[in-house]
């Protein structure tokens, strides 16, 4: 069986073993993310909406605008709080600053899971908390797309490194993965590590910068779907289109059609409507008084393009 078959099969069992009918303490799950202008969490929430409709939970799903606004996160904890649900799932916008408030919900018996961005691990034990994650391993997967750039360039050659908002822990362990492979190789030189802040114009303004100062780069590896958008518009604006071996993230019609086109040599896609529907099995089973797994790992595919770029 490969990997996507097992993973939906999993799933399956999953959602099977959580059936809609059963004491619950409450059927009330909100569902936090952090930007509700990404298509990841867009698709996360769908599939989360899927789920819920299936085994019958209230779900609420909230997000802030911008992954910025840290406060306006804290709020939305804080109003689920007064309601009284039952699991708070969340996608924390910083992985230190949400502890304090998740604190108090836990205070207030509401069960806890964190999707995707993994909370701060040391802070977490020190204010004596335990708080379930479910999410790929975001250094892993950097390792890998470092692994892969590694060999597509015969061991030899420039890369870049664009990563988002700093100081966001997803994306500072995907960049620290992706580092230590191209490191491990000595025919690799990182030319430049550059946060774009996760917005397609400062990538594209990014990547302009990066070519100036290294005409000859080989490779450039890219922390979300924004950006990657932004690096095609840089590359496209200074004739690399398909001069560079080039590691997005994310799906949509736009990567799509740069894979279909050589432009986009691969894609990470993170699954994330898959994401949300097995992250929604577990807050059903945290609502009946289950323990869960203290990190589920969440499967993801490295998508090459169909014709490789030259």
């Amino acid at each position: 069986m490969n990997r996507r078959l097992l993973q939906v099969a999993l799933m399956a069992g999953l959602l099977a073993s959580c059936s809609p009918q059963g004491d619950l303490k409450s059927r009330k799950v909100s569902l936090i993310v952090k930007s509700l202008g990404d298509p990841f969490y867009v698709s996360l929430a769908a599939g989360a909406q899927a789920a819920a409709a299936e085994l019958n939970l209230d779900l609420v799903i909230l997000g802030i605008e911008k992954e910025t606004h840290v406060e306006r996160q804290i709020a939305l904890v804080e109003n689920e709080i007064i309601k009284r649900v039952g699991v708070i799932l969340i996608s924390p916008a910083d992985s230190k600053a949400l502890i304090g408030v998740l604190k108090r919900a836990k205070e207030k018996g509401i069960a806890l899971l964190s999707v995707d961005m993994p909370l701060d691990e040391t802070l977490v034990k020190d204010q004596g908390l335990s708080i379930p994650f479910i999410g790929p391993d975001h250094r892993a997967v950097g390792r890998k797309v470092g692994e892969y750039l590694i060999q597509r360039l015969g061991g030899k050659g420039k890369v870049a490194v664009l990563t988002g908002i700093p100081g966001v822990l997803s994306g500072d362990l995907c960049a620290q993965g992706f580092v230590e492979a191209c490191k491990g190789a000595s025919g690799i030189e990182i030319a430049a590590q550059r946060s774009a802040n996760g917005r397609r114009k400062d990538a594209a303004e990014a990547m302009a910068d990066i070519l100036k100062d290294h005409p000859d780069l080989a490779g450039v590896f890219v922390l979300n779907q924004d950006m990657t958008l932004g690096v095609l518009d840089g590359l496209r604006a200074n004739g690399k289109e398909k001069g560079i071996a080039m590691v997005g993230c994310g799906r949509g019609n736009e990567i799509d059609d740069a894979l279909a086109a050589g432009r986009l040599t691969a894609t990470i896609d993170m699954r994330p409507e898959d994401l949300g529907r097995t992250a929604i099995g577990l807050a059903r089973r945290l609502l009946a008084g289950e323990s869960i797994p203290s990190e589920t790992a969440a499967a993801w595919d490295l998508v090459e393009a169909r014709s490789p770029a030259k």
